[in-house]
């Protein structure tokens, strides 16, 4: 049985005992007795709603942290796999181009082809209620704007489209002279996206070890074992 139905079945039963009681003691007419009864009736019942309404807000409340804890934890496993594939893929070009042994990132490196953003696009609503962490919410946000900018740009020199531009705006361009321009495009494309690389990793290194701390602090909140 529904438990308000069994809350207001016992109000009416503890109504109707104390009707008869207040008729026993104080002799009461019945119209008297009941006037009596029907402003008990009307205080219980404000008072049934108002507890109603309190549970029904802390139900709401707890659905909105869980919804949050949920959004964050999947945040996590996110941004863990996209840092991991880009370390694997960016990481030993940038290493050996900062040791000089080559100029620019090569173009047989493995194209991304995967939306790694799926649950940061579809969830990033609940991040709302994440409360006075303003500072948090900025470096998620930079995070995976810093990372879709390193990915557009590696498509884009992976796809020599900016190459296909240049021969097509410049067709008398002679060969040496084609090479020589995509040459300083390759080195100006390396640079920009590895400065995106340190970006993506500076942000990854801020948010990972927030979104722990958040993620605890919520299970705690909600009454999980840590």
């Amino acid at each position: 049985m529904n438990k308000w139905i069994k809350l207001s079945l016992s109000s009416f039963v503890v109504l109707f005992l104390l009707g008869i009681g207040l008729r026993c003691c104080f002799c009461w007419e019945w119209t008297t007795l009941w006037s009596a009864i029907s402003s008990i009736g009307t205080l219980l019942a404000v008072v049934v709603a108002l507890y109603v309404l309190d549970i029904n807000t802390r139900r709401s409340e707890r659905n909105k942290r869980e919804e949050l804890l949920n959004t964050l934890v999947g945040i996590k496993i996110e941004i863990s796999a996209l840092y991991k594939n880009f370390e694997e893929q960016f990481l030993p070009e940038v290493e050996k181009i900062r040791r000089g042994e080559q100029d620019a990132f090569r173009l047989s490196m493995a194209k991304p082809h995967n939306n790694y953003f799926i649950f940061y696009d579809s969830n990033n609503k609940s991040l709302v209620n994440l409360q006075n962490k303003d500072n948090f919410l900025q470096n998620i946000f930079l995070l995976y704007n810093s990372a879709k900018a390193l990915l557009d740009a590696y498509v884009a020199y992976g796809n020599n489209s900016e190459m296909l531009v240049v021969k097509q705006l410049n067709p008398n361009m002679s060969e040496e002279e084609l090479n020589r321009t995509f040459y300083n495009m390759a080195i100006t494309n390396t640079q920009i996206m590895i400065a995106s690389y340190d970006r993506v990793t500076l942000y990854y290194e801020a948010v990972h070890k927030e979104i722990d701390i958040e993620i605890d602090n919520l299970r705690k909140e909600l009454g999980y074992k840590i």
